[in-house]
């Protein structure tokens, strides 16, 4: 404690000589001042903040320990403001635990490690006040090394910058090391590649300027957990120095040096595009957590780093934590200490493979006390995951106890490498070292696999790939996402990436590399090109022009067809042009109109047909234009299909002109049809009034002079007769079919059966001496002319009785079936039937199969009956067999 008596404590020339040549580094501080600004300044201070003296005093104590070339300066100034309150409320001499420094050696970019003991003073006034502070700063850097002989610690720093060189610098992963301020000590080129900038400026730098703002606070406390002794695993948000964004695993180790830790060893892995799938994954579990929490057992899903991922409600009834407060946590924070060594050990073994059912541990509830837990588990290899059931295990606990050893950095870096290690001499190409994973993704054991070299696990025909890799080695030291083809024991080849470093470890040549599996990568690329192949061949053989646009209607795809329409010789001539830049204003003004309306709107165009000349070729286009939509639904493109018309647009032009030929035919056809109608009719009606004279004055003639005749007149006489009467007849056949058509029918409803019963018993009444017996379903009723339909059904039915046989009693059967719109109805008889090749014939007029002798008729009645059915849009037919008997089939629409 020293005595400040006067205006200046070092205003005695004593005092400021021993102040100013003291060895130690000495400043005073303004106690009054919350900034504790320096009043005093000796030439040590000075020299240790490499400024001037005026630079120093009257400045703020923490900002020149800010500012000043030392890399922990954050450090020490929280232990100088702790050290600071202490004397100003206790009021004695507070010596500081030793500190060690990194100083500038006045290049900004190499420091020198010093070990300082610093102490703070208080001054007092004659009032026994304290006025002021003395800070004393003591380099005792040589007296920490006295211990160590030189000779050894040259060896020591040789052998440690062997494995710094082999398992820090030269590893595939981001490598780094902090000192206790936060500061980078230490960085390989994949941390550096990793944050988008160089060592040299990560070595300037403290690690929280690259972590995301809302995960400076976590991964602050993470890296104080390090410094404090523990191994920490968490995630992260990284900014890199181009302001890209993305997510790290990272794992926190102390660096501990003669038993005291002395700063912080970091591995980071990039975990951005896992995360995202990790995200799709964690969307799909969402479906079906609502019937996971229906679950009395919590089940939940843990990823490869040992974080739950998904847990359902359960754990709040069993754990007293709700799923929110454990997802992104690592399970083992639940684990009892005594029971996480066995737990990590069979969480190795899920991973592996090896599923468990049984597994009991204890886990830490919320209120403080120890549940029981029996674990079910399995490994899903795919998606990465472990599935887990956790049940309330308190019956059956089993109380194991065990330590976990923590494993030592090589094993940390090498064995626990989520790729395939490898260490191999780079000259005898012998596997000197490989870790887990890689056993597990050749299939060997390690003793088989130590034995091997590395064209072994290669095929045979990769010999100028290897090479490739060995010459690349030789030149650049290091390879980096170089795609291979390896081998696995069972003889099967796997896609590989690989990347490595070729270094000297112990005056060996060795290549420490990682090998990635990535067959499903591979095929799925395989699988897209031959798929693209496919449709490129498909629509380069298609006849239309098919191609696609980008968001300025320039063109990015064409087809075969639509290049040589354009005229072009190849695709790539047309590439990257709009319709304006290949056709020119006048025919690609419109077209490329028609692209900033369907890109703009979102709304294609269907179908457009327009008329296209060119040179000496005129064709008609029909083209369709489709928006392309991204998944928020912006238009990024579009797709368009161009038909040549041409020749359909030319039938058409044809077949109107048939059409109206037609049209001009049918009208003659209509007007002479009606012509000769017309004539039948008046002719049949004509012809009715002589042919009734004759055949009155032939029955009188036969009246009244038959004792005239001779039998043979009679004959004569009676032929006559007969002849008149079917003349008569005839002519009313040829009037009925005559009006056929040509009249304004009454269209009603016609029951069929009504119809049938009446013709039933006129035939009947007509043909007493013949045996008929009829079958009839339950015929429909129908909209038609009932004069018509009464006509069909009577001249088929009396044909049936006409052309019955004589020796056996007639049976006429008449069915009706639905199909569609029409009734299709059946005439059945067991009649002398119809020889095949008349069954045509017998529909046209006068055409008869038999005699008048043997059968009357005047061959009119069966193309009365084909008018009738076709004029109610229906058709007629008949199947039969001589001897057996004929089935008259016709259709009638329903409605």
């Amino acid at each position: 404690m020293l005595i400040s008596q006067e205006k200046s404590i070092l205003d005695n020339n004593l005092a400021r000589n021993i102040f100013n040549s003291s060895p130690d580094a000495k400043v005073v501080l303004l106690i009054d001042d919350p900034s504790y600004t320096i009043v005093h300044s000796n030439k040590a201070f000075v020299a240790i903040t490499g400024k001037n003296e005026s630079d120093v005093v009257g400045a703020n104590l923490f900002e020149v320990f800010s500012v000043v070339p030392i890399r922990n300066s954050f450090k020490v100034v929280e232990l100088l403001r702790k050290s600071i309150e202490a004397v100003k409320t206790s009021g004695n001499l507070q010596k500081m635990d030793v500190v060690r420094m990194d100083i500038s050696t006045g290049n900004s970019e190499y420091f020198k490690g010093r070990f300082l003991e610093l102490s703070n003073t208080p001054i007092l006034n004659d009032k026994n006040k304290i006025t002021h502070i003395l800070l004393s700063v003591k380099d005792i850097t040589e007296s920490c090394f006295d211990s160590i002989k030189p000779k050894e610690f040259e060896i020591s720093q040789i052998d440690s910058q062997q494995r710094y060189k082999s398992l820090f610098l030269n590893n595939p992963d981001a490598v780094y090391s902090f000192d206790l301020a936060g500061n980078f000590l230490e960085a390989n080129e994949a941390t550096a590649e990793l944050c988008e900038t160089t060592i040299e400026y990560l070595l300037r730098i403290t690690f929280v300027r690259l972590v995301t703002e809302e995960d400076r606070e976590r991964v602050y406390k993470n890296f104080l957990k390090a410094c404090q002794g523990e191994i920490v695993k968490y995630y992260t948000g990284l900014l890199t120095v181009k302001g890209n964004h993305r997510t790290l695993h990272i794992i926190n180790m102390p660096i501990i040096v003669n038993g005291s830790i002395v700063g912080v060893y970091g591995i980071a892995k990039d975990i951005t595009d896992i995360v995202k799938s990790k995200t799709a994954l964690h969307n799909n579990l969402a479906k079906i957590n609502k019937i996971l929490n229906l679950s009395l057992d919590v089940i939940c899903t843990i990823d490869e780093n040992g974080l739950f991922v998904d847990v359902s409600s359960a754990s709040f009834k069993q754990w007293g934590y709700h799923p929110s407060e454990l997802i992104g946590t690592p399970y083992t924070n639940l684990v009892c200490e005594e029971d996480k060594e066995i737990t990590h050990a069979i969480s190795l073994k899920i991973i592996s493979g090896i599923d468990t059912t049984d597994f009991q541990n204890r886990y830490i509830h919320k209120k403080g006390h120890l549940i029981p837990v029996t674990w079910s588990a399995k490994w899903d290899f795919k998606s990465r995951i472990m599935y887990c059931i956790a049940r309330d295990g308190t019956e059956s606990l089993l109380n194991k106890k065990s330590l976990l050893e923590s494993e030592k950095k090589y094993k940390f870096l090498f064995e626990n490498n989520p790729g395939a290690m490898l260490i191999w001499d780079f000259n005898t190409l012998d596997i000197l070292d490989c870790n887990e994973m890689a056993l597990s993704i050749f299939g060997y054991k390690k003793i088989e696999f130590l034995n091997l070299g590395i064209k072994a696990i290669r095929p045979s025909d990769q010999e100028a790939k290897l090479q490739s890799v060995l010459d690349t080695l030789r030149e650049y030291q290091e390879i980096h996402n170089v795609d291979c083809i390896h081998l696995r024991k069972s003889g099967e080849i796997f896609y590989s990436q690989i990347n490595g470093r070729l270094m000297n470890l112990n005056g060996i040549e060795v290549v420490i590399i990682q090998i990635n599996d990535v067959t499903e990568r591979e095929v799925i690329k395989e699988k897209v090109k031959s798929e693209r192949n496919l449709l490129r061949t498909l629509i380069d053989n298609l006849p239309d022009t098919i191609y696609f646009k980008d968001s300025n209607a320039k063109k990015v795809i064409g087809n075969k067809m639509d290049y040589l329409f354009s005229g072009a010789s190849t695709e790539y001539e047309v590439l990257g042009k709009t319709d304006l830049e290949i056709y020119g204003e006048a025919l690609g003004r419109s077209w490329y109109d028609q692209d900033q309306k369907v890109l703009q709107t979102g709304k294609g165009i269907y179908d457009y047909e327009e008329y296209f000349e060119k040179s000496d070729i005129s064709k008609w286009i029909a083209t369709t234009k489709i928006p392309l939509k991204n998944e928020y639904g912006e238009v990024t493109g579009l797709l368009g299909i161009g038909r040549n018309i041409t020749l359909q647009k030319l039938a058409q032009h044809q077949l109107e002109k048939l059409n109206e030929e037609l049209e001009n035919y049918n009208e003659k056809l209509l007007k002479s049809n009606m012509e000769l109608e017309q004539f039948a009719y008046v002719a049949s009606h004509d012809l009715q009034e002589p042919l009734r004279a004759i055949s009155t004055f032939l029955t009188v003639l036969k009246s009244q002079y038959k004792d005239v005749f001779d039998e043979k007149g009679e004959k004569y006489l009676n032929f006559a007769i007969e002849g008149s009467l079917r003349m008569r007849q005839l002519i009313i056949d040829l009037l009925e079919l005559s009006k056929i058509g040509n009249t304004e029918d009454i269209i009603e409803d016609v029951d069929i059966n009504q119809v049938v019963e009446q013709i039933k018993e006129n035939e009947i009444a007509n043909f007493k001496g013949k045996s008929i017996s009829f079958l009839v379903d339950n015929l429909p009723i129908i909209r038609a002319s009932k004069s018509g339909i009464y006509q069909l059904f009577s001249n088929l039915i009396s044909n049936s009785v006409k052309y019955s046989k004589s020796e056996s009693p007639l049976e006429i059967k008449i069915s009706v079936k639905s199909f569609g719109l029409y009734w299709q109805f059946s005439v059945v008889d067991n009649g002398i039937g119809i020889e095949p090749e008349y069954f045509e014939r017998i529909f046209i007029i006068f055409q008869r199969l038999h005699g008048k002798e043997k059968y009357s008729g005047t061959g009119i009645g069966l193309a009365i009956v084909k008018k009738i059915i076709e004029n109610q849009g229906g058709e007629i037919w008949v199947d039969s067999r001589v001897g057996q008997g004929s089935t008259f089939y016709f259709t009638i629409k329903k409605n």
